[in-house]
């Protein structure tokens, strides 16, 4: 496992550990906000907030951070 995979995995663990809502950025643009539910060393499964329980490969994940609602 690389190194980038590692700190996905380390970072979604503690979100996921405190039930912080998370924004998710993907290859593509492509994003979700939400909760994780469960991650392990393939994927994420994630309680998005508009598409509900959506699965993402740790191959796609570009980066995650704590959720802003914009404007706040």
């Amino acid at each position: 496992m690389n190194d980038k995979k590692e700190q996905v995995i380390e970072k979604a663990g503690y979100y996921a550990s405190r039930e912080i809502e998370i924004h998710l950025t993907l290859d593509g643009g492509k994003f979700y906000n939400g909760l994780i539910i469960d991650v392990n060393s393939i994927r994420i499964i994630l309680l998005d907030k508009k598409l509900g329980e959506v699965y993402v490969s740790l191959d796609e994940i570009i980066d995650l951070e704590p959720y802003k609602e914009v404007g706040k």
